[in-house]
Formats: structure tokens, C-alpha cells, sequence
């Protein structure tokens, strides 16, 4: 039960560290790729969803700044009656959320949604109705704003309100409106915004709009920043139990060990293909998209794991991950068919084999040689095909090779082992690897050894029990 409950939590503690490094590194990458390139304008996105006040944001005080060219307008074009209709159209559907008040007093031309202008026009200011803590008003020379009892200055060039540049760039902060815009210089215009921004029945506001998608926005980063702190944790949980988290490691790089190279390379190359088609998806000289900046997330999460693996497999099969291959899986295949032979009838078995085997090799080499020179269209395949049965033909050689002299080397080790026996030292013992040629035979030696070493102590022993009687029936 024991060693269950340890197997378990070193995989939750390795699944901790998994989970909690992914989402760390995803957030981290998606939020340095938007900041960086202020992809959709990001950094205003960012900065919008963190305002209080819906009225701070650049969104809310754009909008306001189109209503209020919509009504300057309105209100200075000759044919004005289609355009009241449009303009009235438009801001009706704000509700009780906008009041507005504009009219031009040289045509007599008027659009509003309240009977008065609360003032404005003697005090120069309008007097707030209760529910409402915001107003834009211009009295036919300059543009006031307040929110919340404060005056929002847009005159002067030092400070940057975003939202609100459009008004200078549409000509309506000009000091000298009544030379540059004579006709909107004979108008006044009101906007009032309620401070409990509401959902209008039957219609689509934009300023509830803007105020559901902040909330939103809201809800989204705190969820991305809770989500990110979680990750924190379970990196933090995780750091905090590594040995726990090392035997799992360990588990994995033992499951690696199963899998030759050649598995792993093409596993491998199918992650280069998957980073390759995710890389193509990702064109930063077009409209970057969300399906874009996910596939870049996916990329970096890709390469950062798998590099993860390649180092845990290094790291506990170290020369493993090499030497396990399909080859030498063949070879050890064909070892232990062998060794069921006698020791001559294997020796030439292997001899015949390699034989075999390396003429199948150069005949294949041979005819990817001539496609390769005769082809003009599959060039780097053949070049290729060539170059694998050349190398895989010297490994080959080089196996034989090594293998025959380590046999050779096993057989003078057997005849020098024959002749210490034959000077008389029985007790030395000849050790070879289990996997040599002359394994059994060095192992028979041994007994031989051994055989001839308890015979000798026996015959001592027999002798001296002997002397002992003699020894006795004398002294009697």
C-alpha cells in the first residue's frame, strides 16, 4: 500500500510541475508576444480592462467624441432633416443612459431628448441631474468636460487623453472655432452620461456595450492572473518535493530506454513537422490572429517539452539512447539464435551471415547509386537511401571486426588460463564477460579448475589421515 501511495504522488508531484510550468510559460509567451508587437493594441486592452470607472477608458471617451461630431453634424448641414433622423436614430438608443441636448441657434435647428439644457446656457455649465456624474459641453467656442466634479482639460497639448485626440484631429478643440467652423460656432451642445451605465430595453447601446465588455475583460484577466498564480504554485509544490519529482523522471527515462534511436528520431521529426505547420500558421507581416498567437504558444510549449524529454532520456540511459537500436536489437536476436549452436557451427553461421548481409547491402547501395545518377527528380531521396546502406555496411564491418578480435582476445586468454593450470596453479579462476564467444568454454575451464583443485585437497587430506594413524600405532 506503501509503495503505491509513493507511486502516486510522485505523479501528481510531476504532474503539478508539468501542469504548473505550461501554463506559466503559455502566459508568459502569450503576454510577451502582445506586448511586444502590441498586437489589437494590446497595451490599451490591458490598460482598459484594469479602469474602474467605464468613463476612463479610451473606448468610452472615443464614442462620446463620435456623438459628438454626429450631433456637430447634424446640426451644420444644409440638408439636415435626413441626417436629424439618422443622428436621433443613433443616439436614442442610449436610453436614460445618454441625455442630450443640441441646436443651433442661427436655423433654429434642435436634437434632443430633454426639455432643457440644465443651464448651460446662462451659467456656462450644466447643473447634473441626480444619477448622472459626467457631461461634454460646448457653448459655440470651447468644449468643457467634467466627471465625477472634475474638469478633464483636452486643450492642453502636454496631456494625452486618449479617446479624445480624435476631437483636435476633427478641428472642434481650435482656439478660433469661429474662423475655422463658422456654422458650429453658432451651436451649443449637451451630452450627459448616467453614472450607473445601464442595459436599454430593445436596443443596442454602445455605452452599455463598452461596460459589459470591461467587465468582461475584467473577469478575463482576473482569471488569467489567477490561473497564472496557480501555476506559480504548483511550480512552487512541485521545486518543493523534486526527489519525489526526480523518481518520476527517473520512471520516465526508464520508459524512454524501452524505444531504439530510430523511434525516437521519428518521433522527433514528427514534432519538427507539427512545429513546422504551427510556424506557417504564424505570418507577422499580415493581421495577426488568435489562432495565430496560439499556434506560436504551442510552439514554445512543443520545443520546451521535448527538449524536456531528450534531456531526461540523456540523463538517466545516458550512451543507452544510442546503443539501443534496431541493429544492435537484430544483433543480440541473432546472438541468442547462436548460441544455441555449437561453438565452430556458430562461428561460420556468423560468418556466412555477414557475408549475406553485406552483399544484400551493396547490391542495394549499388542500385540506389544508378537511380541516383540516372534520376533528376528524386535526387536527395536516393542520395540518401545510398548514404544509410554505406554507413549502415561500415557499421557492419566495424561489429564483425570488433566482435572477432574480442574472440580472438577470449581464446588467447583460454590457452594462457590451459597452460597456468598445466604449471600448477589451480586456484586463479578465468573470468570473461557473459556475452563472449568463449563464455561457456571459460566457465568449463573453471570447473575443470575447481574439479582438480577439491581432488588434490582430498588427496592431501587422504594422506595426512594416513600419517596420523601411523603416527599412533607407533606411540603404542
Amino acid at each position: 500500500m506503501d509503495i503505491k501511495s509513493k507511486k502516486s504522488k510522485a505523479f501528481i508531484i510531476w504532474l503539478c510541475f508539468f501542469i504548473g510550468i505550461g501554463i506559466f510559460t503559455a502566459t508568459l509567451t502569450g503576454s510577451i508576444i502582445l506586448l511586444k508587437d502590441d498586437y489589437y493594441g494590446f497595451s490599451n486592452v490591458f490598460d482598459y480592462a484594469f479602469k474602474s470607472d467605464v468613463k476612463d477608458t479610451m473606448q468610452f471617451r472615443h464614442t462620446i467624441s463620435l456623438k459628438f461630431r454626429l450631433l456637430a453634424e447634424t446640426l451644420t448641414q444644409e440638408n439636415h432633416e435626413e441626417q436629424l433622423n439618422i443622428a436621433e436614430a443613433n443616439l436614442d438608443r442610449e436610453g436614460k443612459n445618454l441625455i442630450y441636448y443640441a441646436r443651433n441657434l442661427r436655423n433654429g435647428v434642435k436634437l434632443s431628448n430633454t426639455r432643457t439644457d440644465f443651464g448651460s446656457a446662462v451659467k456656462g455649465f450644466p447643473a447634473l441631474p441626480d444619477g448622472y456624474d459626467y457631461y461634454l459641453y460646448f457653448d459655440g467656442k470651447k468644449i468643457t468636460i467634467e466627471h465625477s466634479g472634475k474638469i478633464v482639460d483636452i486643450y492642453d497639448s502636454d496631456v494625452y487623453n486618449a479617446g479624445y485626440s480624435m476631437l483636435k484631429h476633427w478641428g472642434y478643440l481650435s482656439e478660433n472655432i469661429e474662423e475655422t467652423n463658422p456654422d458650429l460656432s453658432k451651436c451649443q451642445i449637451l451630452l450627459i452620461v448616467k453614472k450607473d451605465i445601464g442595459k436599454v430595453f430593445n436596443q443596442e447601446s454602445q455605452l452599455y456595450r463598452i461596460k459589459k465588455d470591461l467587465n468582461a475583460l475584467k473577469s478575463v484577466f482576473t482569471s488569467i492572473i489567477i490561473v497564472f498564480l496557480v501555476s506559480c504554485v504548483l511550480i512552487l509544490v512541485s521545486i518543493l518535493n523534486w526527489k519525489t519529482k526526480k523518481e518520476f523522471d527517473r520512471k520516465i527515462g526508464s520508459f524512454f530506454s524501452k524505444f531504439w534511436i530510430e523511434i525516437k528520431v521519428f518521433a522527433a521529426m514528427i514534432v519538427l513537422v507539427i512545429v513546422a505547420l504551427a510556424c506557417y500558421r504564424y505570418t507577422p507581416t499580415l493581421v495577426v490572429n488568435l489562432s495565430s498567437l496560439l499556434s506560436i504558444i504551442f510552439v514554445v510549449l512543443i520545443i520546451g517539452w521535448s527538449l524536456y524529454f531528450i534531456f531526461i532520456d540523456f540523463l538517466y540511459n545516458k550512451r543507452n539512447v544510442f546503443s539501443h537500436n534496431s541493429i544492435n536489437s537484430l544483433i543480440k536476436a541473432y546472438r541468442s539464435f547462436e548460441i544455441k549452436k555449437p561453438f565452430q557451427k556458430g562461428m561460420l553461421l556468423r560468418l556466412y551471415v555477414f557475408i549475406a548481409v553485406e552483399v544484400i547491402l551493396v547490391i542495394l547501395a549499388g542500385i540506389s547509386f544508378i537511380m541516383l545518377m540516372l534520376s533528376y527528380i528524386d535526387e536527395t531521396f536516393y542520395l540518401f537511401t545510398f548514404l544509410l546502406l554505406l554507413a549502415l555496411g561500415v557499421y557492419l564491418i566495424y561489429r564483425y571486426i570488433r566482435r572477432y578480435k574480442k574472440t580472438v582476445t577470449d581464446i588467447g586468454k583460454l590457452i594462457d588460463q590451459i597452460e597456468v593450470i598445466k604449471n600448477g596453479d589451480i586456484k586463479n579462476r578465468l573470468i570473461l564477460a557473459p556475452g563472449a564467444d568463449m563464455y561457456n568454454a571459460a566457465q568449463s575451464l573453471n570447473k575443470i579448475q575447481e574439479g582438480i583443485n577439491k581432488a588434490v585437497e582430498d588427496r592431501i587430506k587422504s594422506e595426512r589421515t594416513k600419517v596420523e594413524l601411523i603416527t599412533n600405532v607407533s606411540h603404542d
